[in-house]
């Protein structure tokens, strides 16, 4: 809903109402609140065990200490990413008003392809957190290799339809001339970086689910560190034009999966539980 949502009022704001920057941030704002609305309403109407009274917001501790646990290292990695979109966006700003708006064509497109990969990550977070609790690594791992595919036959076709359809894609938010080459160039060569995306995002998923925190905010931030670096050095160092904004992508999300791949076959994960129930055979 909130995706959906999101597409259409950014035709209707950009496109019809004219109301440009702002528009997309309206459009943002209203879908996530409609989400968040319509995720409460549902989860009151099904699930009984969800309500609440004011009453009950009391804070037990043990629930709090492992709140805290698994949340400061994820508070701190989007504290981290935050400030260095910031970064990355000052660079973007240095190439002018076309490179802008070219890059938030694809950004925006990027941000779209990316919903059903991240769905995917919070379903293995769920998954191998109840399998890990029960002992149950072969499922895990089961689990892990069938998210794995299902993310790279997701990725595969929307990375088809991208770069056969980057014009008229990135039409529909009213760029064109040179914006609109560069948003086309942008949009083609992320249509690449999805397959190592798409490997990546469940194991990142898995390490949240078994209670290792700390493993799925390095590989966010070694990935945001090697994009926003590379991006600069090949600027600053290399004289290179609006090409390095995307071109680091590659490297960012190589060096984060060989980072959590290095770590599962380690298996330091095995040693993280939130609720451990006895050993199951199978």
């Amino acid at each position: 809903l909130g995706g959906v949502l999101n597409i259409a009022l950014d035709l209707v704001f950009v496109l019809v109402c004219r109301w440009g920057v702002e528009g997309a941030a309206w459009a943002t704002v209203i879908s996530q609140l409609a989400c968040v609305a319509v995720s409460v309403w549902y989860m009151a109407r099904n699930y009984p065990e969800f309500r609440f009274r004011a009453a009950e917001l009391r804070p037990e501790r043990d629930k709090l200490r492992l709140c805290l646990k698994m949340g400061l290292p994820t508070t701190l990695q989007q504290l981290v990413v935050t400030s260095g979109h910031l970064f990355f966006q000052r660079l973007i700003n240095g190439f002018g008003e076309v490179t802008m708006a070219a890059w938030t064509v694809g950004h925006r497109y990027d941000l779209y392809c990316s919903v059903p990969v991240m769905g995917m990550m919070q379903a293995m977070a769920s998954f191998a957190g109840q399998n890990v609790g029960a002992n149950r690594y072969d499922r895990v791992k089961r689990g892990l290799r069938a998210a794995v595919v299902l993310d790279l036959a997701i990725v595969l076709i929307l990375g088809v339809v991208l770069r056969a359809f980057a014009a008229p894609l990135s039409a529909l938010f009213g760029v064109e001339g040179k914006a609109q080459a560069q948003a086309v160039e942008c949009l083609r060569f992320l249509s690449w970086c999805y397959p190592i995306f798409a490997v990546y995002l469940p194991f990142n998923g898995m390490y949240q689910g078994v209670g290792d925190p700390a493993a799925s905010a390095a590989g966010s931030l070694i990935a945001l560190s090697v994009r926003v670096a590379g991006s600069y050095l090949l600027v600053y160092c290399f004289n290179w034009d609006y090409h390095a904004i995307w071109t680091p992508y590659i490297p960012g999300w190589s060096a984060a999966l060989i980072f959590v791949l290095i770590h599962y076959f380690r298996g330091g994960w095995k040693k993280h539980s939130l609720v451990r129930g006895a050993p199951k055979e199978g």
